[in-house]
């Protein structure tokens, strides 16, 4: 139905008439017209609302920026640990979502692309201890700017980062990451 068809029933144009100019059934137009059409998507509805798939969204586009791409594994795993918290009918076994929500989760979300991570360069990996206070300052900065400046405060918060804890290197699997990222 030509969209033009509607906003001229909507404009206040004889329904008959905008009937007869493009064609289309006078009743089509009427119930087109009213609060009982509401146009459904294809397949089932999806299982996270989406506001919750906004989230989702958010955090793998941060988690990318900040150097932690996440895999396919991960975001199955994440919602997962929601629909446990959040219990809600679902077709998933245990809750654990799989490779066709994933699919339709990623045709929903274009914005968001399958890439393979780079592993670190030796360019990269010869950090200077300006470049690593440099970065203890941003974090502190950041922390300051979201209200989260207390947490240094807590001496169980220390953790040892060395590269036998993290891995800085996930051996170049496909992650997500927004569709433009330059490094991820």
């Amino acid at each position: 139905m030509p969209k033009e068809a509607l906003e001229a029933v909507r404009n206040g144009k004889p329904v008959r008439e905008v009937s007869r100019k493009y064609n289309i059934p006078r009743a089509t137009l009427q119930f087109r017209k009213s609060d009982k059409f509401v146009k459904p998507g294809f397949g089932p509805c999806p299982i996270l609302s989406t506001e919750e798939e906004d989230i989702l969204v958010k955090w793998i586009a941060e988690s990318s920026k900040k150097g932690f791409p996440r895999r396919q594994e991960d975001i199955q795993a994440s919602v997962k640990e929601f629909l446990d918290k959040v219990p809600r009918k679902n077709p998933f076994p245990d809750n654990c979502p799989l490779e066709g929500w994933y699919k339709a989760f990623l045709r929903r979300h274009p914005k968001l692309t399958i890439r393979t991570a780079e592993g670190v360069t030796s360019a990269s990996a010869n950090v200077a201890e300006n470049d690593i206070r440099k970065w203890f300052s941003e974090i502190r900065t950041y922390l300051d700017s979201i209200g989260y400046l207390n947490i240094l405060d807590d001496a169980t918060r220390v953790f040892n980062g060395d590269e036998t804890c993290f891995s800085l290197c996930p051996k170049s699997t496909k992650v997500l990451a927004p569709c433009g990222s330059r490094n991820v």
